[in-house]
């Protein structure tokens, strides 16, 4: 494994892997130094052909992309919790990936797919954890937990301190040495099964209710700036948060549905029709079908 690698972990379906196609164009756009990439992809369902249109939607020579199923990428003697969200369950394949990536990678980016970079991520890599388990970005509308809006609601029966930062997990830059000696997956898991009706937003819930016990970096605002914020210069990375710029739906910043559609358009899916609200909101009914189902077996 070469020093000079770039190591990203992500996870999606195959409703949303446009959205990686897009992130990676830009990704490749802005990719200045000369590190190569290599990208740890957990999916459900994605097809054979979303898999040949993602490969040759970016520059062979920059990227080498590995395709893992949820199956493979979960740990033996770990299983997914039980919550009560609309989120997928691929979401919690990021608590994952740092335990099944080479063991020479000693750190990895971790990146939503819905995101779109608009300068070298390269940028990002090079921040210095240190001795911290993992980086993160505050977040920008719950900036601690103790705000009411989307919160750890449940702070003061967890003995957490309020004004204590509140994090978004859409980025994180991993020690993965120091997130397995951690045991970060099984405790967030944990986490998300003892508080199951606090857990709104899925593991970042969990997330910032173990930050406290643990030595992490703040990581500047712009890596992880959302698409409803006021319009700041092209610099750091977009989150598209709640409807995506290929919802009809969308209720971001239109200029950054412009910024999305002007990468996209240069993958294999460019000019795809957007989607109609009933079809998310069928997307999400099925979510909900699997989780109740899971929970049966």
């Amino acid at each position: 494994m070469s020093t000079n690698t770039i190591t990203l972990t992500m996870n999606c379906d195959n409703d949303y892997i446009i959205l990686m196609g897009a992130l990676l164009k830009s990704i490749e756009v802005h990719h200045k130094t000369p590190e190569h990439i290599d990208v740890y992809l957990a999916g459900n369902n994605i097809s054979e052909t979303s898999k040949k249109m993602m490969l040759e939607s970016v520059d062979p020579k920059m990227f080498t992309i590995y395709f893992k199923t949820m199956e493979e990428v979960i740990p033996p003697g770990m299983a997914l919790p039980y919550d009560r969200n609309l989120f997928p369950a691929t979401v919690y394949m990021r608590l994952f990936l740092p335990y099944v990536i080479p063991k020479e990678v000693k750190k990895v980016l971790y990146l939503d797919v819905d995101m779109i970079a608009l300068e070298d991520i390269s940028n990002v890599w090079n921040i210095d954890l240190g001795d911290s388990v993992i980086g993160a970005v505050v977040d920008c509308r719950v900036t601690t937990l103790d705000n009411d809006w989307g919160g750890v609601l449940n702070y003061k029966e967890l003995g957490l301190d309020g004004k204590h930062p509140y994090v978004n997990s859409g980025l994180q830059l991993m020690n993965t040495e120091k997130y397995r000696e951690a045991k970060m997956a099984e405790r967030i898991i944990a986490a998300i099964n003892d508080n199951a009706k606090f857990a709104e937003y899925a593991e970042q819930y969990a997330l910032n209710t173990i930050l406290p016990s643990i030595k992490w970096t703040e990581i500047p605002k712009k890596w992880n700036y959302f698409s409803t914020e006021e319009f700041d210069g092209e610099k750091g990375i977009i989150h598209y948060i709640s409807r995506k710029p290929i919802h009809t739906t969308y209720k971001g910043k239109e200029i950054f549905k412009d910024i999305f559609f002007r990468y996209l358009n240069q993958t294999k899916w460019a000019y795809t029709k957007e989607v109609s609200e009933t079809k998310r909101l069928i997307k999400k009914m099925g979510i909900v079908i699997s989780k109740i189902k899971r929970h049966l077996k």
